[in-house]
């Protein structure tokens, strides 16, 4: 029925006709809300702990999907991502609707997407093995990469 993120102020991004036609009244999305807004707040204290939001303003940002599937989500992300300046904002991902990259493609500068099938199904159906990632293995990647880590293509560390 739609996606939040959090932020200085909350993005959030309704799915208007999955909100009708489940007969979603404005308390019920508000509570929804709520409840997803403290699990990104868990998330993100076991995930991160203390340490600072990468600051992306006037830099090159390419945010990464595994699939899109009706947008709510990513058009949140995207939202909340310009929301924070960055001079240039990319979408990456492998699989999208045709439709949903069109409705996307004003949100961002350029949207990289190597299948639009007419027909997605779920973004599962395209991948050979789509396991769900535990908190262990996003715990540990994130340490691998520290904030504003500067990469050099010239020595590539």
């Amino acid at each position: 029925m739609g996606a939040v993120t959090d932020g200085e102020k909350a993005t959030i991004v309704r799915n208007s006709e999955i909100i009708e036609s489940c007969g979603v009244d404005e308390r019920q999305f508000d509570a929804v809300c709520n409840e997803e807004l403290a699990e990104i707040e868990r998330r993100r204290e076991r995930y991160l702990g203390n340490r600072a939001r990468a600051e992306v303003k006037d830099e090159v940002v390419i945010v990464v999907d595994d699939g899109i599937a009706t947008g709510a989500t990513i058009l949140a992300v995207v939202r909340a991502v310009r929301e924070r300046k960055p001079k240039e904002l990319v979408l990456a991902v492998p699989v999208a609707p045709l439709d949903t990259i069109k409705k996307l493609h004003p949100e961002v500068d350029a949207i990289v997407c190597l299948d639009t099938p007419e027909e997605l199904g779920a973004v599962g159906y395209f991948y050979r093995n789509f396991h769900q990632i535990g908190d262990e293995e996003v715990i540990a990647t994130l340490k691998r990469f520290p904030t504003n880590r500067v990469v050099h293509a010239s020595d590539g560390s």
